[in-house]
């Protein structure tokens, strides 16, 4: 797995930032330089704490703690904080880190205003949408079963 490119449209000093990596250069060590100030703690704090606490529920804190000054503008539901391409196994996915409010993801989910008053939508929230990774989990499970399958077929053919 390689970091492929991460774009941050604003945060902290950030600003429009979109570093690209090369796939194919070794050694994979690539220089960051800029002036003091000028964000390059910053970047690798984002990219660290995006990439390795956001699907562990208990280091959360860690997100927490560099967002504390991150808000929403008025006109906004939802603001983008960063989005990263990794490289892995022939595939470029793109992960992208966004900052909302709860009636955006109410409305991602479909949910009705019945819906709110009968759960306790802050943790029933978060059990749902773990739900619909599970599930994106075994869909894409079952997408790479009959990909080999496929292979298999057309080898035997």
């Amino acid at each position: 797995m390689h970091l492929q490119r991460v774009q941050v449209p604003d945060f902290r000093v950030l600003k429009d930032v979109d570093i690209t990596f090369e796939k194919n250069f070794n050694p994979r060590v690539f220089p960051l330089g800029s002036q003091n100030g000028g964000g390059k703690s910053t970047l690798l704090q984002l990219i660290f704490v995006l990439l390795h606490c956001s699907a562990h529920p208990h280091r959360h804190f860690a997100i927490r703690n560099i967002l504390s000054d991150f808000t929403l503008r008025k006109d906004e539901s939802q603001r983008i904080l960063a989005i990263i391409d990794i490289w892995h196994e022939n595939k470029l996915i793109q992960l992208e880190f966004f900052i909302c409010e709860d009636s955006y993801i109410y409305k991602f989910l479909n949910y009705t205003h019945e819906d709110l008053e009968v759960k306790n939508v802050n943790f029933g929230l978060f059990t749902e949408i773990k739900d619909i990774q599970e599930e994106i989990s075994n869909f894409t499970r079952q997408e790479r079963d009959r990909e080999h399958l496929s292979l298999a077929l057309n080898i035997n053919a």
